[in-house]
């Protein structure tokens, strides 16, 4: 499950060089936009901002200029403005880049369900910064353009890639923390710490201690390495495991197909079982969120709260303390109960956090909690659960019902069917069994993984943990483990004399160093499989070209295994869509695909394979598409199965024929429009290809 979930919703553009006042609405937040606009139209500006936007950098001070209003009527000269719209993880965030040209000046704005009203700052919320601060080879894979497929094919495209893998697995920190330079930009934190440390008075430690938990260090990376391995072993078993599994189903199917007086009925009780199972799981979501909400606590729970709440005593403890620490836990995302805080929540506590705090606090608290377990429960809570109930009995009976008419089948089909069902379930409980021990290692929830005792214990309430072998290493969990690494380096960061400090660095150097290296290896060659089986699919290498190497860009070998020197265009934009899709693949996160002008350079075909293959790896696809481009894609386009919206940026008096380029900028959401908008020129195209 990703833990980052972004989509583009709007861009809104004022006095911003083509543009007057234009609002573009992607409105498919799940599928395809294709946005056809001219060159010279400001897809470039879109580009380019976005990145902006993403990355949280604002343009330099020699560029601003640029983005001044051009036209003569309908914008203004001295300010410009570009708005986007984002629905991160289900919530939605304004951010803004204001230019003042007078004072040739730029400023993001940053509008948030936290916070609300204006922020004159960058600032979404931390998992978005986390992921995209300042990462422009990351952000660039996915705001793509024509200029970054070719820097991937040429020799500097190894550092392209090279950075890209490490920020989307987020390596790049360990790297910049054991970086080595000689000036202060060029130092690694750790190099910065054993500067610092060896300008101050030497503190003896004891060296055994060192060593100690430097071998704990080595252990616990160890065995995080060997938890990886274990992980990929139980992968390939559940895809071993599964694909038996469907040929039992299939067995089963053949089976049922063979009486056609009965096969029907299956069909039809099937689909009733299966739209129960989505009413049961629906059902069971809601009333765990029903649950877990306390703005959906039984009763009048909240207002009752509220209310206790205003009833404290007020005194002994001062207002400073008590409004810092409010401040401090409403910049934390939950509560500290653990759940999300609500607009409401929030609201209130803003309202009420200069007041004193009751002198008996946890009598308070205690107070409380019985109120909650005296409220009668909520009649939509007792709703949901009959839902599940009549939805599990409907399962259920739907099972039975299939099973019933199995059952008249002649002997030898009824005994064939029995057994493949008994194996079918074997099969079932392998593969949830092989999942939750594959849960076990990769889960990152703390609240799943301290249910499931998934870290045997080793993280502390106090966000300490063991850091001795003989503990963590009966922990599996990788997130787990990695809390005890953190833990292990920054002890032996304390415990180190200033006499062993540079040797002690450079063994966390080197191990590090080594560590990453493999790790990295690992990673190319898992980026460069799946980009591989992704170009294989797209006709543009002229047959028997695969990509194998990325040290020296994307590099390929023909069918004799050969490195090529060069490659045609069409072989080289291919090559960096599907590095690009495969490294979207591998990141485990969802973020729209955002491309400009994504199929020139192609051929008819192979945009036709690009359309294919491409937009289905990406929740959300926006392309910025030429008229020209309309001819590889209209395959895409007239698909009545494909979820598309079709646009046209163009001029308010602007024609079919694409005259006369005159009038405000607007979005024109009409589909034959956009279907017909300079076809004369594409068909002119396309036949003087054909002659």
């Amino acid at each position: 499950m990703p833990t980052l979930i972004v989509r583009l919703k709007k861009i809104h553009m004022k006095s911003l060089r083509e543009f007057e006042d234009l609002t573009i609405d992607f409105k498919k937040l799940n599928g395809i936009n294709l946005m056809q606009i001219q060159n010279g139209y400001g897809k470039t500006t879109i580009h380019q901002l976005l990145r902006h936007i993403f990355t949280g950098n604002l343009p330099p001070d020699d560029q601003l200029k640029s983005f001044r209003y051009k036209r003569s009527f309908g914008g203004q000269r001295d300010k410009s403005e570009f708005w986007v719209d984002l629905e991160i993880n289900n919530k939605e965030y304004r951010i803004g880049i204001v230019f003042d040209h007078e004072e040739n000046s730029a400023q993001f704005i940053t509008i948030s369900p936290e916070h609300g009203g204006k922020e004159y700052e960058w600032r979404p919320p931390q998992i978005f910064k986390t992921k995209f601060f300042n990462k422009n080879s990351l952000v660039k894979l996915f705001i793509f353009d024509g200029e970054m497929a070719k820097d991937l094919n040429k020799t500097q495209g190894a550092g392209i890639i090279e950075e890209s893998i490490r920020q989307i697995t987020n390596l790049h920190i360990l790297f910049d923390y054991i970086k080595q330079g000689a000036t202060e930009n060029d130092k690694g934190q750790l190099q910065s710490i054993i500067d610092n440390v060896l300008k101050e008075k030497e503190v003896k430690t004891v060296d055994s201690t060192y060593q100690k938990y430097l071998t704990y260090l080595q252990t616990c990376r160890d065995h995080i390495q060997e938890c990886r391995h274990d992980a990929d072993q139980i992968k390939q078993e559940i895809d071993i495991k599964k694909a038996i599994l469907d040929k039992i189903i299939n067995a089963q199917e053949e089976i049922d197909k063979k009486n056609k007086e009965i096969w029907p009925e299956i069909q039809k009780i099937s689909e009733q079982r299966d739209l129960a199972k989505q009413n049961l799981n629906q059902s069971t979501v809601e009333l765990l969120d029903a649950l877990f909400n306390p703005s959906n606590l039984p009763g009048d729970l909240w207002n009752q709260v509220k209310e206790y709440h205003t009833s404290f005593e007020k005194k002994k403890i001062p207002a400073s303390i008590g409004k810092q620490f409010i401040t401090e836990l409403l910049d934390d995302i939950k509560c500290l109960c653990g759940t999300p805080w609500t607009k409401e929540m929030r609201r209130y506590v803003e309202e009420n956090k200069e007041k004193y705090f009751g002198e008996d606090l946890l009598f308070t608290i205690k107070s409380m909690q019985g109120a909650i377990r005296q409220i009668d429960g909520d009649k939509d809570l007792d709703i949901l659960a009959e839902h599940i109930v009549a939805s599990e009995s409907s399962v259920n009976k739907a099972e039975t019902e299939i099973q019933d008419l199995r059952n008249q089948f002649d002997a030898e089909a009824s005994k064939k069917l029995n057994e493949l069902q008994d194996q079918r379930n074997k099969v079932n409980l392998d593969i949830e069994d092989l999942e939750f021990m594959l849960q076990e290692i990769m889960e990152t929830d703390l609240l799943l993984i301290k249910q499931n005792d998934f870290d045997k214990g080793i993280q502390k309430t106090d966000g300490s943990t063991v850091m001795h072998p003989g503990k963590f290493k009966e922990c599996k969990n990788i997130y787990s483990l990695s809390k005890v690494e953190a833990n292990l380096v920054r002890q032996l960061s304390k415990i180190a004399d200033v006499r062993s400090l540079n040797r002690g660095a450079e063994v966390v150097t080197e191990v590090l160093q080594l560590s990453l290296n493999r790790l990295m290896g690992k990673l190319r060659q898992s980026v460069i499989i799946k980009a591989d089986r992704i170009l294989q699919t797209i006709r543009a290498t002229g047959g028997g070209l695969q990509l194998k190497s990325f040290n020296k860009g994307l590099q390929f070998t023909n069918s004799f295994g050969e490195i090529q020197d060069d490659v045609n265009m069409a072989a080289q934009l291919a090559g960096a869509y599907s590095y690009v899709t495969a490294m979207y693949e591998f990141g485990e996160i969802e973020v729209p695909l955002i491309i400009d002008s994504p199929v020139t350079g192609f051929g008819a075909g192979v945009a036709e394979d690009w359309a294919r293959e491409i937009p289905e790896k990406f929740p959300q696809v926006i392309a910025l598409i030429t008229s020209l481009e309309k001819a590889g894609l209209l395959e895409m386009i007239n698909d009545k199965k494909k979820n598309i919206y079709l646009s046209t940026i163009r001029r308010k008096d602007e024609k079919l024929n694409g005259k006369p380029q005159v009038g405000k900028m607007i979005c024109d959401d009409n589909e034959k429009f956009f279907i017909n908008y300079e076809m004369e020129k594409v068909k002119e195209n396309l036949s003087r290809r054909g002659s």
